[in-house]
């Protein structure tokens, strides 16, 4: 009968400790207790999501471009032609984060990057980023065909980057252009310009081609974003691939006027697959 009455005396002790307990009683707060029966007050809602910020930079393989280099004959690309840069402008749009679970969050906007005049090297999305694992970045190189409107973005028109109308209208994708030293040894000059891709069936048939592409990378180590550290994605183009894989590009043969060359625009489609890949740099954020 003693240890019945200390065991009903426990069970009313606890059950009235229980009764008294105070903590956040919302489960939408991340520290909700189960066992609080009156709140205190003192609920935190935590922000599970994370902002993070994307450079992009530039090699010729293994070289860091800068704009300091620009306009100097120090490159040789696949082919073996000596060439220069004097302009590399490029416009990405509606980059995604591939989560491990199969989801991806979107960012339906876009970036002119200017590497000459520095305009773009730097990005920082308003879209917020859930905590968690992701292990890919994908993007669109220039606009979809949903986006790729003549005279849409009053800041691009502003910069010249409207692709002709008689060539299909809408924005360029890619403008790079320098000097390469010919088969004669002259020092000529090359532009590189990437947008639609205009086939002429027969005439007056024509067939305007979006042309541009959407590239995925897949690092070689999924990334974490949390609330624990800074994110930053570095975009890295590397600027020989243009020239490289799968056409080994021939300036002497591909230099000027290609834009209206509908052969010329297939190849740099294809070339560009690869020229991109990333890395993510992660330090502590502050508190």
């Amino acid at each position: 009968m003693k240890y019945f009455l200390i065991l009903i005396t426990l069970f009313l002790f606890m059950f009235s400790c229980k009764q008294d307990k105070r903590g956040c009683t919302d489960p939408n707060a991340c520290n909700f207790d189960a066992d609080a029966v009156s709140n205190d007050g003192t609920c935190d809602y935590c922000d599970t999501t994370q902002q993070i910020t994307f450079n992009f930079s530039h090699v010729y393989n293994a070289t860091p471009v800068l704009a300091a280099d620009f306009n100097d004959l120090k490159f040789t690309n696949q082919k073996g032609d000596l060439h220069s840069i004097s302009k590399l402008k490029y416009l990405v749009s509606d980059i995604a984060l591939h989560e491990a679970n199969g989801d991806s969050v979107l960012i339906e906007d876009y970036n002119l990057v200017d590497l000459g005049a520095g305009i773009g090297l730097t990005y920082s999305p308003s879209t917020s980023f859930d905590n968690g694992v992701y292990t890919a970045i994908s993007f669109n190189f220039g606009f979809d065909v949903a986006d790729n409107i003549t005279g849409a973005y009053p800041d691009l028109n502003i910069t010249n980057w409207g692709w002709p109308m008689m060539l299909g209208g809408g924005y360029h994708n890619m403008q790079f252009e320098g000097m390469y030293v010919d088969t004669a040894t002259d020092t000529v000059g090359f532009a590189y310009h990437n947008g639609k891709a205009r086939e002429i069936t027969a005439a007056p048939d024509t067939i305007f081609h979006p042309n541009h592409f959407r590239t995925k990378i897949t690092g070689t180590n999924n990334f974490t974003i949390s609330e624990i550290v800074n994110t930053t994605i570095e975009i890295k183009m590397n600027i020989a691939n243009w020239f490289k894989t799968p056409n080994v590009w021939d300036l002497n043969q591909y230099n000027q006027m290609l834009m209206p060359n509908y052969q010329a625009q297939l190849l740099m489609n294809q070339n560009g697959r690869d020229v991109f890949d990333y890395i993510v740099i992660q330090l502590p954020a502050e508190d």
